[in-house]
Protein backbone atom coordinates (compact mmCIF):
# COMPACT_ATOMS: atom_id res chain seq x y z
CA UNK A 1 0.00 0.00 0.00
CA UNK A 2 1.64 3.28 -0.97
CA UNK A 3 0.19 7.06 -1.25
CA UNK A 4 -2.10 6.94 -4.63
CA UNK A 5 -3.44 3.31 -4.31
CA UNK A 6 -7.41 2.61 -4.58
CA UNK A 7 -9.57 0.82 -4.31
CA UNK A 8 -13.57 0.33 -4.25
CA UNK A 9 -15.92 -1.59 -1.38
CA UNK A 10 -17.70 -4.54 -1.62
CA UNK A 11 -21.06 -3.82 -0.55
CA UNK A 12 -22.87 -6.96 0.74
CA UNK A 13 -26.76 -5.60 -0.20
CA UNK A 14 -25.68 -3.94 -3.83
CA UNK A 15 -22.35 -6.37 -4.52
CA UNK A 16 -20.70 -2.79 -5.30
CA UNK A 17 -19.72 0.13 -3.30
CA UNK A 18 -19.93 3.07 -6.01
CA UNK A 19 -16.90 5.27 -4.58
CA UNK A 20 -13.50 4.98 -5.40
CA UNK A 21 -11.17 5.42 -2.24
CA UNK A 22 -7.66 7.08 -2.41
CA UNK A 23 -4.65 6.37 -0.18
CA UNK A 24 -4.06 10.07 0.71
CA UNK A 25 -1.29 9.32 3.77
CA UNK A 26 2.27 8.12 3.22
CA UNK A 27 1.37 4.46 4.78
CA UNK A 28 5.40 4.00 5.11
CA UNK A 29 5.69 6.76 7.69
CA UNK A 30 2.91 5.73 9.77
CA UNK A 31 0.82 2.15 8.86
CA UNK A 32 -1.16 2.38 11.67
CA UNK A 33 -2.80 5.95 10.88
CA UNK A 34 -3.58 5.57 6.67
CA UNK A 35 -5.61 8.01 5.69
CA UNK A 36 -8.48 7.16 3.07
CA UNK A 37 -11.16 9.27 1.31
CA UNK A 38 -13.65 8.92 -1.13
CA UNK A 39 -14.73 10.18 -4.29
CA UNK A 40 -18.70 11.27 -4.74
CA UNK A 41 -20.64 12.84 -7.47
CA UNK A 42 -19.60 16.33 -7.66
CA UNK A 43 -23.90 17.39 -7.99
CA UNK A 44 -24.75 15.56 -5.45
CA UNK A 45 -21.79 17.29 -2.63
CA UNK A 46 -21.58 20.47 -1.41
CA UNK A 47 -17.58 20.67 -0.77
CA UNK A 48 -16.12 21.83 -4.33
CA UNK A 49 -12.82 22.14 -3.30
CA UNK A 50 -11.32 19.42 -5.06
CA UNK A 51 -13.19 18.00 -8.21
CA UNK A 52 -11.94 15.29 -10.55
CA UNK A 53 -13.21 15.15 -14.38
CA UNK A 54 -13.47 12.31 -16.43
CA UNK A 55 -9.73 11.37 -17.31
CA UNK A 56 -8.63 11.88 -14.11
CA UNK A 57 -8.76 8.09 -12.87
CA UNK A 58 -10.39 5.29 -14.81
CA UNK A 59 -13.08 4.68 -12.46
CA UNK A 60 -14.74 8.38 -13.10
CA UNK A 61 -17.66 8.61 -15.29
CA UNK A 62 -18.44 12.01 -14.40
CA UNK A 63 -18.06 14.78 -12.34
CA UNK A 64 -17.01 14.21 -8.95
CA UNK A 65 -15.46 15.67 -5.52
CA UNK A 66 -13.29 14.50 -2.90
CA UNK A 67 -15.21 13.62 -0.01
CA UNK A 68 -12.73 15.29 2.57
CA UNK A 69 -15.28 15.33 5.49
CA UNK A 70 -16.07 10.87 5.41
CA UNK A 71 -12.70 9.74 5.31
CA UNK A 72 -11.24 6.86 7.58
CA UNK A 73 -7.94 6.49 9.32
CA UNK A 74 -7.06 2.55 9.45
CA UNK A 75 -4.11 0.34 9.48
CA UNK A 76 -2.05 -0.95 7.49
CA UNK A 77 -3.52 -4.39 9.01
CA UNK A 78 -6.97 -3.37 8.87
CA UNK A 79 -6.86 -2.47 5.05
CA UNK A 80 -4.64 -5.58 4.48
CA UNK A 81 -7.29 -8.05 6.12
CA UNK A 82 -9.91 -6.36 4.03
CA UNK A 83 -7.89 -7.29 1.19
CA UNK A 84 -7.37 -10.76 1.65
CA UNK A 85 -11.25 -10.90 3.07
CA UNK A 86 -12.44 -9.83 -1.05
CA UNK A 87 -14.62 -6.56 1.27
CA UNK A 88 -12.14 -4.44 -0.82
CA UNK A 89 -10.55 -4.32 -4.54
CA UNK A 90 -7.84 -2.73 -5.72
CA UNK A 91 -8.18 -0.35 -8.36
CA UNK A 92 -5.32 1.68 -11.00
CA UNK A 93 -4.09 3.81 -8.17
CA UNK A 94 -4.46 7.90 -9.22
CA UNK A 95 -1.70 9.96 -10.96
CA UNK A 96 1.03 11.41 -8.76
CA UNK A 97 -0.71 14.88 -10.34
CA UNK A 98 -4.30 13.88 -9.39
CA UNK A 99 -2.81 12.91 -5.92
CA UNK A 100 -1.61 16.15 -5.15
CA UNK A 101 -4.68 17.65 -6.07
CA UNK A 102 -5.99 15.68 -3.62
CA UNK A 103 -3.82 16.82 -0.67
CA UNK A 104 -3.70 20.36 -1.70
CA UNK A 105 -7.01 19.92 -1.28
CA UNK A 106 -7.38 18.43 2.13
CA UNK A 107 -4.79 21.49 3.35
CA UNK A 108 -7.90 23.68 2.25
CA UNK A 109 -11.17 22.13 2.92
CA UNK A 110 -13.40 23.25 6.18
CA UNK A 111 -14.35 20.03 6.69
CA UNK A 112 -11.69 17.65 6.82
CA UNK A 113 -11.60 16.43 10.67
CA UNK A 114 -8.71 17.72 12.31
CA UNK A 115 -7.51 14.29 12.99
CA UNK A 116 -7.12 14.01 9.59
CA UNK A 117 -5.46 17.17 9.14
CA UNK A 118 -2.81 16.38 11.41
CA UNK A 119 -1.65 13.11 10.45
CA UNK A 120 -1.55 14.59 6.79
CA UNK A 121 0.45 17.25 8.48
CA UNK A 122 2.54 16.02 10.62
CA UNK A 123 3.81 13.68 7.35
CA UNK A 124 4.70 16.79 5.42
CA UNK A 125 1.71 16.44 2.97
CA UNK A 126 -0.03 19.35 4.02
Amino acid sequence: MKPGDTFITADPSTARDTHLWVIVSDPAQDEDRIVILNLTTAAKHHDKTCILVVGDHPFITRESAVNYGQGYVLSRATLGAQLNRRRIENREPVTAAVLQRIRDGAGVSPHLPFEQYKILSEQGII
